[in-house]
């Protein structure tokens, strides 16, 4: 997924995706991950934070979450409706991007 964000990326700013560079594909991963830093901490203490963050103690079962319902399912549909738009938009520059490179060549 990553790969095909970094191409993806690359047409859109009019380059070969095929030649994506390594700054397409860190945008891309962080785009689809939330992570921002390349590679992995190096401090000890950022490890164990990022360790008790995940809840990854070997063994610990974990405690069950609340159940929250949504308030009211129009906000659930506008939600759905506005990652929609987004998603189109998205699929439509893409396209665009690929059309503009097949009519330059």
């Amino acid at each position: 997924m990553v790969e095909k964000r970094a191409r993806e990326i690359a047409r859109l700013a009019e380059r070969d995706p095929d030649q994506f560079t390594r700054a397409d594909w860190e945008q891309a991963r962080s785009e689809l991950t939330g992570m921002k830093e390349t590679g992995r901490p190096n401090d000890p203490r950022e490890i164990a934070d990022s360790l008790s963050e995940r809840g990854s103690v070997p063994g610990e079962a974990g405690i069950r979450a609340r159940r929250v319902l949504p308030e009211d399912e129009a906000v659930v549909d506008k939600r759905l409706a506005e990652r929609g738009v987004e998603e189109a938009a998205h699929d439509q520059m893409v396209e665009a991007a690929k059309e503009d490179q097949k009519q330059e060549g």
